[in-house]
């Protein structure tokens, strides 16, 4: 299976599977009228060797309407500022990615421009395994609030674990018949690289050589997804959850699902405490540029990620969404995040990384050091101005203290 079509996903399911789409996401996503308030970034391009940052490209963005929640936000935005939205809901998970996207600074920029969105579509089901993968709720929500803000063409797609056809893992989870139904123009289920090899690109972004380049095992340069690095514009949607082996799984590392099999096979891997690991997903966010990220954390899985299906398994419920253009304050925020809700969460069995998740600050961790080193986003939380909707007092303090402890 390529591509699906929102024209082909009609033809094939009929009205009535499609109004039963539209069934099961209203009962989860109830529709609103909230208005999304943006601005105009006028990033575009498709990504090269040389790191995209996603820091310092925007317009000066206006003071958005945050209502009461942020009316004591303090002393008025600086036109620098890095908008960093954060809302709450009980059932309403499309209410919550509006007022988030709105927070960051809205999708107005994405006007007449092809849009790939880039959610988490790691495993075939999420049946009994939610926070695994990036919820069909909030990626409808996402590609409804894209659809309105006036994209050309969006595309959702993604490439599965290994094990894994892309096909059956945006089946099994629903996010394909989800964003079809909310207005998505074509599922990529991203095929394996031996299967449709012009599907891929070879890249060879700085210091690749570290781990992509091999005589022996005939490798030089790293597979990337060609759709995805020659969109105009780049949406990342990942889920909030740790990892054994690179400590926490956001926006950076979501992109592994933008590389190739073979690429995927020689990164380091239970290696030397994350660091390793950390290192490649940095270098390997230089193939990939990134307008905008939301980060699905209505559930989070603290630990016994990735997987979280062993029973070193930990779920909390924070019912959030976050959004920003720049990946390193947005993965600096999850990781901020995950600190707080492994805090409340009972911990049957610790995995691997524990004590690094637990201990270590956002902007000490190994994938955002290395981040900063390349030039991936914003060096530390100074420019990053967050705003809040729904979140209990509390909240806002202890992940706004961890977020700017450097």
């Amino acid at each position: 299976m390529s591509d699906w079509s929102r024209r082909k996903f009609i033809a094939t399911t009929g009205a009535a599977a499609l109004a039963g789409c539209k069934t099961a996401e209203t009962a989860q996503t109830p529709a609103t009228g909230t208005d999304v308030g943006s601005t105009d970034t006028g990033t575009t391009g498709a990504a090269d060797t040389a790191a995209p940052t996603d820091a310092g490209t925007d317009t000066p963005p206006p003071t958005p309407d945050t209502g009461p929640d942020v009316a004591d936000a303090g002393p008025p935005i600086p036109p620098d500022a890095i908008l960093l939205g954060v809302a709450r809901g009980d059932v309403d998970v499309e209410a919550a990615v509006r007022k988030a996207i709105a927070l960051a600074g809205g999708l107005d920029f994405v006007k007449g421009k092809t849009v790939f969105i880039k959610p988490n579509c790691v495993y075939p089901s999420l049946e009994g395994f939610p926070g695994v993968a990036t919820s069909p709720a909030v990626l409808a929500a996402v590609v409804k609030v894209t659809k309105e803000a006036g994209a050309k063409h969006i595309t959702v797609g993604d490439r599965a674990a290994r094990w894994f056809t892309s096909a059956d893992a945006f089946d099994g989870t629903g996010q394909g018949a989800a964003a079809l139904a909310a207005g998505a123009d074509a599922i990529f289920p991203a095929p394996r690289p031996k299967e449709k090899p012009e599907e891929w690109l070879t890249l060879k972004p700085a210091h690749y050589e570290e781990t992509w380049k091999d005589d022996v095992k005939k490798v030089d340069g790293v597979l990337a997804m060609k759709r995805l690095v020659e969109a105009e514009v780049v949406i990342n949607v990942p889920v909030c959850k740790n990892h054994r082996w690179a400590v926490f799984s956001l926006a950076m590392k979501n992109y592994i699902g933008g590389v190739g099999d073979e690429s995927r096979d020689v990164m380091h891997y239970q290696k030397d405490f994350g660091k390793m690991l950390s290192r490649d997903i940095a270098i390997l966010n230089q193939m990939f540029h990134t307008e905008f990220c939301v980060l699905d954390a209505w559930t989070a899985l603290v630990q016994g990620g990735p997987e979280g299906v062993g029973d070193d398994r930990a779920l909390t419920e924070p019912h959030l969404i976050v959004a920003c253009k720049d990946r390193l304050a947005f993965d600096a925020f999850g990781v901020s995040l995950l600190k707080r809700e492994l805090g409340r969460a009972t911990i049957a069995k610790k995995d691997p990384l524990f004590d690094t998740l637990n201990d270590t600050m956002p902007w000490k961790m190994p994938q955002i050091l290395d981040g900063i080193a390349l030039g991936i986003g914003t060096p530390g939380p100074e420019k990053v101005h967050i705003l809040w909707d729904g979140v209990p007092e509390d909240d806002r303090k202890a992940l706004e203290t961890v977020f700017r402890k450097v």
